[in-house]
């Protein structure tokens, strides 16, 4: 062993982990099928397209292996970065930090850009929705998604009649 091989193994080690950190258990299957995948079609290619003698049908050999294999990687794949997506969001890689500061940065231009009557009926929508939760929350004792979903599509329309 020499340190060309620790080098290239532990870069490949820490990508493996900063993966896994920031999107979870669900980048070993999505990249295994991906390499995989990809690793299968070589095979194929390399030791049984080799023995098919006519050039056309090694072509459509070829082909044919490589879109089927392709087609299941791509569904494994996109399976696997939904699972994703769910756990982490769209952007499992952003700094939360500057997340946060890029959001505070966003409300305060749009504050500035908002005329004193839309940053009032902002504020009365704002009051009148809060109002309803609370005193759905009081007669309940607990709200669903669905229930604040149903509030705020009740305030609108009363707002475009």
């Amino acid at each position: 062993m020499n340190a060309l091989t620790f080098i290239i193994f532990g870069l490949i080690g820490y990508w493996i982990y900063w993966s896994v950190k920031h999107e979870g258990i669900f980048w070993i299957p999505r990249t295994a099928s991906a390499l995989g995948g990809f690793a299968l079609w070589m095979y194929l290619i390399f030791q049984q397209g080799s023995q098919i003698n006519n050039n056309f049908l090694q072509i459509v050999f070829i082909a044919g292996t490589g879109i089927f294999i392709g087609f299941i990687s791509y569904l494994i794949v996109e399976s696997c970065n939904e699972m994703i997506e769910k756990r982490v969001g769209k952007n499992p890689y952003k700094n939360p930090y500057v997340q946060l500061e890029l959001e505070k940065k966003y409300y305060k231009e749009l504050e500035e850009t908002l005329t004193d009557e839309e940053l009032k009926v902002g504020r009365e929508f704002a009051e009148s929705a809060e109002k309803k939760i609370r005193e759905k929350i009081k007669k309940n004792g607990d709200i669903s998604k669905n229930d604040v979903d149903d509030i705020l599509n009740e305030l609108k329309e009363g707002e475009n009649k």
